[in-house]
């Protein structure tokens, strides 16, 4: 009896403390969401991301790649649609992947330094929360910041896909595929995401009077990842590249191109233009993917529990 009564208040207490902690998560996370949302960068910053990305897909999808072959059924002209799923693929890394990679290291480095360089530090040794509820709600807030800009990219691409399909030539633009879009936003967006935030939080949380080097370092080791990784004497480390943009370089424009004309020289032009379409539409294989993001994020991620261990509550300002 006595065994069983201590049993049920130990499950009791357990589940009292596992109530307690997320409670006190949650309150963490909507202390920063209403800190977040009582600044005027964070409506500017989206706003101003939705501008940049539009203006950036409307400048790629007018700046029409016409070919014009010789067939056994006369002249063909065609274009490649950079806003169809081949054409993002191959576009996307370079231009907003790397806008947004300007964006997550300052929006994310300092979600716990802030506090240091705003001598508000103090207040933590004041607030009954735990400490790893104060730094992984930090975290969660500010990859969802990461994830909302992210998802604000993928917005204006579909709006500007949908706008010009409606404006340009029937033989010039393909109908958005709303669904190939979003995998392929998945695929090259959200792996860069989870990698950035989580690295710029983790380091930044570590060495809060660091930050802004942190944020330098960051941005160029992203940006120069692809080189670094293309030069590596090791095989094919394409898909190991966390920006994307090996793959998406893999095969160029022109190659493509011209192995596609080679198999089609002798169909009629309705067979031509329906293949060249549904070729301008197909998924690439991503199953080389699947481990090297993963991998990515899993570090990532690790770096997030070690800033959280590690992370001193007590801390000296000046150390």
């Amino acid at each position: 009896m006595v065994v069983s009564s201590a049993s049920a208040v130990s499950t009791e207490a357990r589940a009292y403390s596992s109530a307690r902690h997320w409670n006190a998560l949650m309150t963490v996370i909507r202390w920063e969401l209403r800190r977040l949302a009582s600044a005027r960068s964070t409506w500017i910053i989206p706003l101003l991301v939705f501008a940049l990305s539009c203006l950036l897909e409307w400048a790629e999808s007018t700046n029409t790649d016409l070919h014009t072959i010789s067939s056994a059924f006369g002249r063909r002209t065609f274009s490649v649609d950079w806003l169809s799923t081949y054409g993002l693929f191959h576009t996307t890394p370079t231009f907003l992947g790397m806008i947004l990679a300007l964006f997550i290291p300052f929006l994310c480095t300092d979600a716990v330094a802030r506090d240091l360089k705003r001598r508000t530090h103090e207040l933590l040794m004041t607030t009954a929360i735990p400490s790893w509820t104060y730094v992984c709600g930090r975290y969660l807030v500010s990859l969802l910041v990461s994830l909302g800009l992210a998802c604000v990219m993928l917005l204006a691409i579909i709006a500007v896909a949908l706008v010009m399909h409606q404006v340009q030539p029937s033989n010039l633009s393909v109908p958005p595929d709303l669904l190939h879009m979003t995998i392929l936003w998945a695929a090259i967006f959200l792996p860069p995401v989870l990698i950035l935030s989580s690295m710029s939080f983790a380091l930044g949380t570590l060495w809060p009077r660091l930050s802004l080097a942190i944020k330098v370092v960051m941005l160029l080791v992203w940006f120069l990842s692809a080189p670094i990784v293309s030069r590596l004497p090791v095989g094919n480390l394409a898909a190991w590249d966390p920006t994307s943009q090996l793959v998406a370089q893999a095969q160029g424009t022109g190659q493509m191109v011209a192995q596609f004309v080679q198999q089609t020289q002798q169909v009629s032009n309705q067979v031509f233009f329906a293949r060249w379409f549904a070729l301008e539409q197909q998924l690439p294989d991503m199953s080389s993917w699947i481990v090297p993001r993963l991998v990515w994020i899993g570090f990532g991620l690790a770096w997030v529990i070690l800033a959280t261990l590690l992370f001193r509550r007590f801390r000296d300002m000046h150390v």
